[in-house]
């Protein structure tokens, strides 16, 4: 992500190809940074948010985001003074409507009927024979505590 501080506030002005937040599909140019991990950046300093998520590497980090816009695709009124700054002092600067992922792939989701899933091999840990979605937590946790690379196998059961 690149980012502009403007007035305490951290804005995502562009999305870096092939980086995680464009891989994820949740921010959008123009939403405001709010939290990461619960340490707020309301009233944020330049470089801030780079300090903090040094603190963080190696964790799964978690964002409080402000959407720059209403699901109606209306613009949320309390930002607009700072968006109209941010096109003054960036020209080439426009608001993220959709994610351009799912704009491109949004048919490929499907194959034969089967939903498609975007999996990728991070490392394996041992959390037992048995277990469902629960046994995620507790393999996170072992793999953070032991500095392992995850590895989850995943299945899908059609039940009758």
């Amino acid at each position: 992500m690149v980012l502009r501080y403007l007035d305490g506030r951290i804005f995502i002005i562009d999305l870096l190809p092939q980086s995680q937040a464009e891989a994820d599909e949740i921010v959008l140019v123009g939403d405001v940074i709010d939290e990461i991990n619960g340490f707020s950046l309301r009233n944020a300093y330049n470089g801030q948010a780079g300090t903090v998520l040094q603190k963080l590497k190696g964790e799964p980090l978690s964002f409080r985001l402000i959407r720059w816009k209403w699901q109606d695709g209306r613009t949320y009124r309390p930002l607009l003074p700072y968006l109209k700054v941010l096109r003054e002092k960036i020209p080439n600067f426009r608001l993220q409507h959709e994610h351009a992922r799912k704009e491109q792939t949004e048919d490929q989701c499907l194959q034969g009927g089967r939903l498609l899933y975007n999996l990728r091999y991070l490392g394996r840990v041992d959390v037992g024979k048995h277990g469902g979605k629960e046994v995620l937590d507790q393999g996170i946790q072992m793999v953070l505590e032991k500095h392992l690379p995850p590895q989850f196998k995943m299945a899908e059961f059609d039940h009758c």
